[in-house]
């Protein structure tokens, strides 16, 4: 089985490539636990109800208008917005061995400046994601 190391991932928002100013990445995924436990059980019983997803993003910070592919281009005007948003593993053609998650963010946090004199510019959110999401493997 082979591994990946992840040094070229897609990632668009609000149909704008900004892969190129992504330093990581991460697609959470957990399940609010319900409890069913009955009389005469002697342990807990759970089920997994809602799924409650969200997405972190690392940027690094850019300026440049959104069509350029300006982080805070695309960012900025849609806070406390819905906006879609796409990830593969790879930027190359969606297959089975490079999927792509398909889902909607709310963009519930921004913090346009981030850093020490010297450093690079960068930021980091972690968003809820609106609804499920969809994993494409048709090219």
């Amino acid at each position: 089985m082979s591994k990946l190391i992840l040094t070229n991932p897609r990632v668009v928002l609000d149909s704008v490539d900004l892969s190129n100013h992504i330093t990581s990445l991460s697609i959470n995924t957990n399940y609010d636990l319900v409890e069913v436990t009955q009389v005469g059980d002697i342990a807990k019983k759970m089920v997994a109800g809602l799924e409650d997803n969200s997405v972190t993003f690392e940027f690094q910070q850019d300026f440049a208008i959104a069509l350029n592919g300006g982080v805070d281009a695309v960012i900025y005007p849609n806070r406390g917005l819905k906006i879609a948003c796409s990830v593969r593993p790879i930027n190359a053609a969606i297959s089975a061995t490079n999927p792509e998650y398909q889902f909607d963010v709310i963009v519930s946090q921004w913090s346009p400046l981030s850093g020490g004199v010297g450093e690079l510019a960068t930021t980091q959110v972690q968003w809820p994601i609106f609804g499920a999401i969809t994993k494409d493997i048709t090219p």
